[in-house]
């Protein structure tokens, strides 16, 4: 498609593909974050953690 028909197809759509960058750089910043893991399990805690969508449903702290 090249640079001219990417240039074009946004004029005719008005769509980017700048929501799909953001989230692989999430995604690729987890994945420098979980180095040293072994398991798939940590990346994906460390991607949530990054992404902002990890509830940490910690007991109220006392008064």
């Amino acid at each position: 498609m090249g640079s001219w028909g990417a240039i074009i197809a946004f004029l005719q759509s008005r769509i980017t593909n700048g929501t799909i960058e953001a989230i692989n750089w999430l995604i690729q910043l987890a994945k420098r974050m979980a180095r040293g893991f072994r398991s798939f399990r940590y990346l994906r805690i460390a991607a949530f953690l990054k992404a902002g969508t990890l509830r940490l449903d910690l007991p109220a702290r006392p008064t």
